[in-house]
């Protein structure tokens, strides 16, 4: 069950993302690529094959994951600017590999991960650069879509063949590994220049709420409910979340178009 869901959902997710993208804007494939629509999956899949109690671990080291996603995206962003991809993808992939390392140091509580998760969200978004003026019009082809997919497709056998291997913490961080967003970020950077990834990690960060809300409910939820009890409140609340902060998002972009108009 687990081989078809990598097989098939991780692509199929590829597919609805950069086709979202292609339509609305890399800001938007960035805010899907930040909700756990792989991670989630995964963690539960890891919580049926290894149990409640391993899989409750697997998803507070996935809310530690939350860190390392904002500090890859805020280092792929700044250094997209200034090289081509795959110097770009070498640098991000370093600083993940170095803020999942710190993180599986500290205690693997769901509140001290709730609590790295919520300071890196409100610390690290700010980092980020700001969107460049001049960009590079978002293409409308779909002649790299079979390679996302296919991209995307390898790195999750390969991501989650190594965390069963490594323990429930390494699963849970290897479970939230950033393979949609550096799936996208790569094509994105190829094919449509440093100013749209900006613009996808941008969007990412408001995903990432969504992301914490699922992990958290998780970790807490399955050491009292049963498997699929749990996961359903997981994603009734990650649901949830997002509905609230695409909310404010549109209630905050109101408010500065009508003092702009004001002025």
């Amino acid at each position: 069950m687990l081989l078809l869901l990598k097989l098939t959902l991780v692509p199929l997710c590829i597919a609805g993302i950069t086709l979202a993208g292609r339509r609305w804007g890399s800001a938007l494939a960035g805010l899907l690529g930040g909700c756990p629509i792989v991670g989630g999956p995964i963690v539960i899949f890891i919580a049926a094959e290894q149990g409640l109690a391993f899989g409750a671990q697997a998803a507070t080291a996935a809310l530690y994951a939350v860190v390392c996603l904002l500090a890859y995206g805020t280092a792929y962003a700044w250094a997209s600017l200034r090289w081509p991809w795959p110097g770009t993808l070498a640098i991000g992939l370093v600083i993940w590999f170095l803020a999942a390392a710190a993180m599986t140091r500290l205690p693997q509580a769901p509140w001290a991960a709730t609590l790295a998760a919520l300071l890196a969200l409100l610390i690290l978004p700010a980092l980020q650069p700001r969107v460049p003026a001049s960009t590079r019009a978002p293409t409308r082809s779909i002649r790299d879509l079979p390679y996302r997919m296919l991209t995307a497709t390898l790195l999750t056998l390969a991501v989650t063949g190594a965390a069963s291997m490594l323990g429930a913490v390494w699963s849970g961080m290897l479970a939230a590994f950033p393979i949609v967003s550096l799936t996208l970020a790569v094509f994105t950077h190829a094919f449509q220049g440093s100013a749209q990834v900006v613009a996808m990690f941008h969007g990412m960060t408001r995903g990432l709420g969504s992301f914490t809300a699922f992990f958290l409910v998780l970790a807490l939820a399955w050491p009292a409910l049963n498997l699929w009890q749990g996961s359903l409140l997981a994603i009734a609340v990650a649901l949830s979340m997002q509905l609230v902060l695409r909310a404010i998002a549109h209630w905050r972009m109101a408010g500065r178009r009508s003092v702009e108009r004001g002025v």
